[in-house]
């Protein structure tokens, strides 16, 4: 293979060397006469920084973010100014830590051609700076100023900020404790503008979230020591919370901690929640962490990443004006600050280092936000906060106190005051409702199978499955009261326990009605039809009134839940933002379930001695006064409130409506159930049952008395008229015409009246159907049924006549049909 021969470096001096220098020459001449347009055309786009670089204690922050500005002027020009044919430039000033200093400043960098500012480090300069620079045609954007007051444009119309502001910074605070499952916190902040405007935003967000703050405690750190640390901690300590939430600087906490730690505050059972300033939980959102560390790793000024939110102030600046010179007509207006639009107008979104940097129209950053982790010295981010909807999505697994994942409770379980749906407590009381439900589910079921029986029958299957219905309802309602209630829960617990009394009583009420009304009544049952929807529309309204006064409470004042808390014990209860309203419609609702409950006992009170088959009517009374008896026992604990007994009185209350549910099933489902057992067993057992009544009864005979011509005796029903509560009965009519004496006994308790034949005012009655009125001699006036017409003209012409009428040929007994 033959070699390649080297090639031989020019001499200086030769022709070759000469004739690259001078093409070289011509080229940079050609290049710098095409770039002479250009740049005398450019607009400068003069930016000032106020910033206290030279501060003992901001100097260094100030620094790394002035550090971050100037690292990235080459890249504003390159990729937003210079391809519009503009020039960004920027102006450092330093401020000193002196607000008179930043406002004599600003005018300065007016002066100076400046269109916009970057700066101040902290809220209280850049609210004056601010001002001054509007005032002076200036924008001014601040990477770390947090303060809610400049979110306000009436009176800050030039300031923006890619910096959240302390309203979503609390916000996002109260959102990520509430997505921890904590409920009570407490509060120790710095008496700082910046702590105490960040600690009103949480304390806001929180209320809303059903989050107690337990206390705030307030440190003056600007005195050395700082004074009220011995008192605020104690009140933490005896507060009763686990979780304490420290808004303030970081070296406010640096300060403090060693006497945290000495009052017992840091161990196990302790979480410590920290905001932006002290760079432990809450940051602005960082979708492009290895982004800024390349860049820090570039730059080695920039000290933290918080400084790369001044680099995004000045990108949105340049940004902002270089979109309004293009629009301009005269760009003199918007470089000597007459052009001025409002921040809204003015920025545009862009994907910066910080991640997608968005405004509002109050020019506040719109960000997520990072919880992150510090614990063995190391930070680590855990959750991300979504502000769109507030979710908070797990990272990674923090690591508390103890070492573990394991989320402490925000207070001892000792002195929680409600049941949480993780406890064993919880599963018992849930595993006994749901078993007495289930219970009383399958026994309506076994009903139906048997409802050919006459106590079936008799109650009715529909009032079996209504009370069936009701009684689950009041057991669902009861597991609405295990946990943190919602707002959903409050309204749902109101709403089943009043269809649930609806469904138990009314259909009750409305058998026993039947029953006063008719029961008895052989010439009524015999001609009863059955019942039409117009007869039932009322009992229907009556059911319904109940629901819909609660329905109406929720539309004009809905429940909602309400934390209770004392240092040694937290609940909840549910109740209305309107007390008025709330106690209006609580009254009323127990007002209605009295007066249905009322005339439940007084018609049981009135049928109690008739005989049916179910006997219902008897222990329909058992339920009631069971119930009136429960509703004395749980009155006390509903009216009244005591906090440090939340928890009792919740084991109280669902004892006792696990008892009345169970009685209720006792004395219907079960009753039933065992008296058709026994029904049957002595049905088709060796004795079979006596006959419900004599065949008189069933006939509605008068029958010869024997050795006694004139005297009969017969089973009717009877009703006194204008007795109170008065209802149809069976009673023995003894028609003793020799005698002289007419008697009517009730027939299941022998009590009655025997008056004088010559007292008795017999009449047809005009109010009752084939009925003979009996005036008897204390005034009191009985009606009897007749079994027909026939046989009433008989009876009404004996006691008319005082004769009874001649016995058949062949008997000794008279047979009046």
């Amino acid at each position: 293979m033959a070699a390649r021969r080297a090639l031989r470096p020019a001499v200086a001096g030769s022709p070759l060397r000469l004739v690259t220098a001078a093409l070289v020459t011509l080229w940079t001449l050609l290049a710098a006469i095409a770039t002479l347009p250009h740049l005398a055309t450019a607009d400068e786009i003069k930016l000032a920084g106020i910033l206290p670089v030279s501060s003992p204690d901001d100097g260094p922050a100030a620094s790394a973010a002035v550090a971050a500005i100037k690292a990235s002027i080459d890249e504003v020009n390159q990729s937003v100014a210079g391809p519009a044919g503009h020039k960004v430039s920027f102006t450092l000033y330093d401020s000193q830590w002196s607000i008179s200093k930043s406002v004599n400043l600003a005018f300065t960098a007016a002066n100076d051609g400046a269109v916009g500012v970057i700066g101040e480090l902290n809220s209280g300069p850049s609210k004056v700076m601010a001002l001054t620079a509007q005032n002076l045609g200036m924008y001014t954007c601040s990477g770390s100023a947090s303060a809610v007051e400049l979110s306000d444009k009436t009176s800050y119309s030039q300031f923006f900020r890619t910096f959240p502001s302390d309203n979503m910074m609390g916000e996002a605070l109260a959102q990520f404790v509430a997505a921890m499952k904590w409920r009570s916190v407490a509060v120790l902040a710095s008496n700082t503008d910046y702590a105490r405007s960040l600690s009103s935003a949480f304390s806001n967000t929180a209320e809303e979230l059903l989050v107690d703050v337990a206390t705030v405690q307030t440190i003056q750190f600007s005195s050395d020591p700082p004074t009220g640390t011995n008192v605020s901690l104690k009140a933490i300590a005896e507060v009763g919370v686990r979780v304490v939430v420290f808004l303030g600087e970081a070296y406010e906490w640096v300060t403090i901690a060693p006497q945290i730690r000495e009052a017992g505050l840091f161990g196990p059972e302790w979480v410590w929640v920290g905001g932006d300033a002290t760079s432990s939980m809450l940051r602005v959102l960082n979708d492009k962490k290895a982004g800024q560390d390349a860049f820090v790793a570039k730059n080695s000024a920039v000290k933290e990443h918080y400084a790369m939110l001044y680099r995004e102030c000045l990108m949105a600046m340049a940004r902002g004006f270089v979109q309004q010179l293009n629009s301009a007509k005269n760009k003199d207006d918007v470089l000597k600050r007459r052009n001025v639009v409002p921040v809204n107008k003015f920025l545009a979104p862009f994907d910066g280092l910080s991640g997608p940097v968005k405004f509002n129209d109050a020019g506040d950053r719109l960000a997520d936000f990072t919880a992150f982790n510090i614990f063995d010295g190391k930070e680590s981010p855990v959750f991300r906060i979504a502000r769109d909807g507030w979710t908070v999505t797990r990272v990674n697994d923090p690591k508390f106190f103890d070492g573990s994942s394991k989320t402490p409770d925000d207070r001892p379980s000792s002195i929680l005051g409600y049941l949480r749906y993780s406890s064993i407590g919880a599963w018992i009381v849930l595993g006994v409702t749901g078993l007495l439900a289930l219970v009383i589910i399958v026994s309506m079921f076994i009903l139906i199978t048997m409802h050919k029986e006459e106590a079936v029958q008799e109650l009715g299957l529909p009032t079996l499955a209504y009370v069936t219905i009701g009684l689950v309802a009041i057991l669902g309602a009861t597991a609405t009261w295990i946990d943190v209630p919602t707002r959903i829960s409050c309204q749902v617990n109101a709403f089943l326990l009043a269809v649930g009394f609806q469904l138990v009583f009314v259909p009750l009420l409305r058998k026993l009605y039947l029953f006063w009304t008719r029961f008895e009544n052989n010439y009524l049952l015999r001609n009863h039809k059955r019942r039409t929807i117009v007869e039932e529309l009322p009992w229907v309204l009556l059911a319904i009134v109940h629901p819909l006064v609660v329905l109406g409470w929720d539309m004009l004042s809905p429940l909602e839940p309400k934390l209770i808390a004392t240092p040694s014990a937290i609940s909840y209860q549910c109740q209305s933002p309107n007390g008025t309203v709330q106690a209006l419609f609580r009254w009323i609702s127990l007002g209605w379930c009295a007066v249905e409950l009322a005339s439940v006992l007084f018609l049981a009170m009135s049928v109690r001695r008739l005989q049916t088959a179910s006997k219902i009517h008897r222990y329909t009374l058992h339920l009631v006064q069971n119930t009136i008896f429960s509703c004395i026992v749980l009155a006390p604990l509903t009216i009244l409130s005591w906090p440090t007994f939340a928890l009792g009185t919740y084991y109280i209350e669902t004892a006792v409506v696990l008892y009345a549910c169970g009685f209720a099933w006792g004395c219907l489902h079960l009753r039933i159930y065992n008296m058709t057992k026994r029904q049957n067993r002595a049905r088709f057992g060796s004795n079979p049952p006596s006959p419900k009544m004599s065949s008189a009864v069933e006939s509605q005979l008068l029958l010869q008395v024997t050795g006694k011509a004139s005297s009969l005796v017969g089973e009717f029903p009877v009703k006194w008229v204008g007795r109170f509560a008065s209802t149809w009965e069976k009673h023995r009519l003894v028609l003793a015409l020799g005698e002289g004496y007419v008697g009517l006994i009730r027939s299941t308790d022998s009590s009655g009246q025997v008056t004088a034949l010559k007292h008795i005012h017999a009449s047809r009655s005009t109010r009752f159907p084939l009925c003979i009125e009996l005036g008897m001699a204390d005034k009191a006036v009985a009606a009897v049924q007749m079994k027909s017409e026939e046989q009433l003209e008989q009876v009404l012409n004996m006691l008319l006549s005082r004769h009874a009428p001649p016995a058949p040929a062949g008997t000794n007994r008279v047979y009046i049909a």
